[in-house]
C-alpha cells in the first residue's frame, strides 16, 4: 500500500494536483488500487496511470479504475484492454465476461475528437433551421452534439467503418461508455442523455433542441441534409448495441467517487428483456442514475 501510495501522489502531482503523500483523501483511491493490482489483470491501467502526467489523462484512467474497482469488488470480473477485432490491433477497455450470456464489450476511454468529426458536425452547426446550435447561442444543443461527436468517434473512422467493434458478433453486446458528470459538457439528467441517442422524439417538446439522435432511423419526410447525417450514423447504429451514460458521484471530486450509470439501447438490436438483463448485471458494481438505493 505504501508504495502504491507513493506512486499515486507522484502521478498527481505531475498531473497539476498539488498533493501530499501523507494526505488521508488519497488512501481511498490508494485501496481500490491495490485491489486491481492483487487481481492481476490490471497492470497495464495501473502502469498508465503511475506514470500520468496531465489532467485530462489522469481523470480517464482514475474513471476506468474506479469502474473496474466496483465490478471487482462485488465479484465480477473484468478483463482489461482486450483485442476484439483480428484485421486491426485496437483494443477495447472493458470486456465483462459472462458465461451464461453474450459478453459485454466496454469503449470508454476518452479520446481526442478528430477533425474529420469536426468537419462533419459542421453542417448541423450551419443549419438553423433544424439544429440552429450556434446561430441562435443554444450553448445546450451545441454541447450533446459535441458529445455525439465524441461517441461516434469512438467507434468509427472518417469513412463510417468500425474501428472498434465487429459489426457481424451474435456473440456480445458492442456498448460505449461516456462520463457525462463534468459541467464542459452541459449533461445533467436523463432527457439530454436521451436526445443524444434518439434525438427529439425521445422527449418532451419543451425538452427537444431539434437534434438527431445517434440511434434515430431516418425518415423520408426529412431534408436531404437530415439524410446525410443519418447515413454517417448507419454503421453506428448497425454496430453499437447501446451508450452506457456515466456519472461520478459527487462530481468535484478528482479521485474519490463511484460511478452511476444509465444504460440507452440501440432498440434495433436490443430487446428490452436484453437490456434488463445487462442492467441486473450490472447491479451491486453500478447505481442506476436517480436510485435511492446507493452502494454501501
Amino acid at each position: 500500500m505504501e508504495l502504491i501510495l507513493l506512486k499515486l501522489a507522484s502521478a498527481l502531482n505531475a498531473s497539476g494536483y498539488p498533493v501530499d503523500v501523507k494526505d488521508d483523501r488519497l488512501i481511498p483511491l490508494a485501496t481500490k488500487l491495490a485491489l486491481l493490482q492483487h487481481t492481476g489483470r490490471y497492470s497495464k491501467l495501473l502502469s498508465d496511470l503511475f506514470s500520468a502526467n496531465n489532467k485530462a489523462n489522469l481523470q480517464s484512467l482514475i474513471l476506468e479504475a474506479t469502474f473496474a474497482f466496483q465490478f471487482e469488488k462485488v465479484g465480477k470480473l473484468l478483463n482489461y484492454e482486450v483485442r476484439k477485432r483480428s484485421d486491426n490491433e485496437t483494443t477495447i477497455d472493458f470486456c465483462r465476461v459472462r458465461p451464461a450470456d453474450r459478453n459485454l464489450y466496454i469503449e470508454m476511454r476518452l479520446v481526442h475528437q478528430c477533425q474529420w468529426i469536426t468537419d462533419h458536425f459542421k453542417q448541423q452547426l450551419e443549419h438553423s433551421d433544424y439544429f440552429g446550435i450556434t446561430l441562435d447561442g443554444n450553448e445546450d444543443r451545441a454541447e450533446t452534439v459535441r458529445l455525439q461527436r465524441l461517441i461516434l468517434s469512438k467507434v468509427q473512422d472518417e469513412n463510417g467503418r468500425p474501428i472498434k467493434f465487429l459489426r457481424e458478433d451474435s456473440g456480445s453486446y458492442n456498448i460505449v461508455a461516456v462520463e457525462v458528470s463534468e459541467p464542459h459538457l452541459g449533461m445533467t439528467d436523463h432527457a439530454d442523455c436521451l436526445l443524444v441517442t434518439y434525438g427529439d422524439p425521445a422527449v418532451s417538446v419543451f425538452e427537444r433542441r431539434k437534434l438527431f439522435g445517434l440511434f434515430q432511423e431516418d425518415n423520408p419526410k426529412y431534408p436531404q441534409y437530415i439524410h446525410d447525417i443519418a447515413d454517417q450514423f448507419r454503421e453506428f447504429r448497425a454496430t453499437v448495441h447501446a451508450v452506457l451514460f456515466l456519472w461520478k458521484e459527487p462530481s468535484g471530486s478528482p479521485v474519490n467517487f463511484e460511478v452511476e450509470f444509465f444504460l440507452v439501447p440501440n432498440k434495433t438490436l436490443m430487446s428490452a428483456n436484453e437490456v434488463t438483463e445487462i442492467e441486473k448485471d450490472f447491479n451491486g458494481a453500478l447505481v442506476i442514475r436517480g436510485s435511492k438505493n446507493k452502494n454501501t
